[in-house]
């Protein structure tokens, strides 16, 4: 039935998120917020092409660093669709987010550390370097100001090994968003020596950076 419409399993809320919802769609169980997925459908998607396009399996990064790591899709992705044995540092502000993941999802990842923080506190104490760092942090469809700022942008930039990748996700959904995205492009450009942006399934904006 669940191919015909979404089947709800449970309903949620926490401070940082007044709606959350695990539902099954298409036989698979995703997380979604209020307007937005946060693992396991469209940004599930999203990635899966944003990989494809940059040639991750080539690079083969041996260290990730996910901010934002909802469900899982991102490690999903790397560890089990693509077989990429890495070890990952995942970072979720979200307590009930995590608590969903284990309950419903019950996905076990092998060589994965997660922390409870948000990714801007994360980023001051983190003293680790990694060859891939992910960026995929929303409330809801809003990318919180705190990681726009061109601070969090060179912090991140410094956590990054040699020939490493910096993956930021945006979603333009908003005449603010747009030019929310515009004055992240702008700062990213005077931050690192290369960036390019991909377009995902029409509203989201992917950033790809390199030092």
């Amino acid at each position: 039935m669940s191919f015909l419409f979404d089947i709800k399993i449970v309903d949620s809320q926490s401070t940082i998120n007044p709606q959350l919802k695990v539902l099954l769609r298409n036989g698979r169980l995703i997380l979604n917020a209020n307007r937005a997925n946060y693992s396991y459908d469209g940004l599930h998607k999203v990635f899966q092409i944003v990989f494809d396009k940059i040639g991750i399996k080539k690079t083969n990064p041996q260290s990730v660093l996910i901010l934002g790591f909802g469900a899982g899709s991102v490690a999903t992705i790397l560890q089990k669709e693509l077989k990429i044995n890495c070890s990952i540092t995942g970072v979720e502000a979200d307590e009930e987010v995590i608590k969903l993941s284990k309950v419903h999802f019950q996905i076990d990842f092998s060589n994965t550390t997660l922390f409870i923080d948000t990714a801007e506190n994360f980023i001051q104490k983190c003293a680790k370097t990694f060859d891939l760092i992910v960026v995929d942090v929303f409330i809801d469809l809003q990318v919180p100001v705190a990681i726009q700022e061109i601070e969090f942008l060179d912090k991140i930039s410094k956590l990054l090994n040699p020939k490493g990748q910096i993956i930021y996700n945006f979603v333009l959904h908003s005449k603010e968003s747009r030019k929310q995205f515009e004055m992240l492009r702008e700062a990213s450009n005077n931050i690192f020596s290369e960036v390019n942006i991909l377009r995902v399934l029409d509203f989201n904006r992917v950033l790809i950076m390199t030092n």
